[in-house]
């Protein structure tokens, strides 16, 4: 959070220009930690639906059915399979953007500066794919149901 010098200074009537460029730091680096926060948990969350959907899947199929609705339930799992896969690359990209941007506030000086990252927006493309197999693999499943 804030710091109680930071706070203190504000209160008073004239806080010189170095504590109100601290304070402006302090509180874009909580929000960025709250983004970084938010994103990991999209993140895990992506990874959990699509594998617990795969067990789920897994954990009903019943033994001797027909081949076409086989391939049904073969079409969902690989579309929950490539949702966790989905999510794990979305972590690593996540990561890699972190860095990234970690290594240009340390050259310069750890000024804050607000840039789209290419492995930012690739993670979140990724994240997004991975939900896209979660409702495609649901959509298989529903459909191995009504066979």
């Amino acid at each position: 959070m804030i710091s109680e010098q930071a706070q203190s200074s504000i209160a008073g009537e004239n806080p010189s220009s170095a504590e109100l460029s601290r304070l402006n730091t302090e509180r874009y680096l909580v929000l960025l930690k709250n983004v970084f926060e938010f994103a990991h948990n999209a993140i895990k969350s992506v990874i959990l639906t699509n594998g617990a959907a795969a067990t789920a899947l897994l954990a009903y199929l019943p033994k001797g059915e027909n081949k076409s609705a086989n391939v049904v339930v073969a079409l969902a799992l690989l579309s929950f399979s490539l949702g966790v896969a989905a999510g794990i690359v979305s972590s690593c990209m996540a990561y890699l953007s972190q860095y990234e941007a970690l290594k240009r506030a340390q050259d310069n000086n750890f000024a804050v500066e607000l840039i789209k990252y290419r492995k930012r927006s690739l993670a979140i493309l990724v994240s997004l794919l991975g939900v896209l197999c979660f409702v495609s693999g649901i959509a298989f499943a529903a459909t191995h149901i009504m066979l």
